[in-house]
């Protein structure tokens, strides 16, 4: 779900306000920097909130749900 949140957040943020002489004055790569920082910080918050699981455990139930 971080992934998704982070896209739907960091896409048009990035397309539409980040640029020279736009709503948010930096360069436009750092749209895909900050999207990395988000998924990465949910990816850890979510492993630190179930760490009395075992890892492997937390990684087929949590971090590669969708997947299945």
């Amino acid at each position: 779900m971080t992934y998704w949140i982070g896209l739907i957040v960091m896409g048009p943020t990035t397309i539409f306000l980040m640029g020279e002489g736009k709503l948010i004055n930096i360069s436009p790569i750092w749209g895909p920097i900050i999207f990395w920082v988000i998924v990465l910080t949910g990816i850890v918050s979510s492993y630190a909130v179930m760490r009395k699981k075992h890892f492997g455990n937390w990684y087929k139930n949590v971090f590669l749900y969708g997947a299945y």
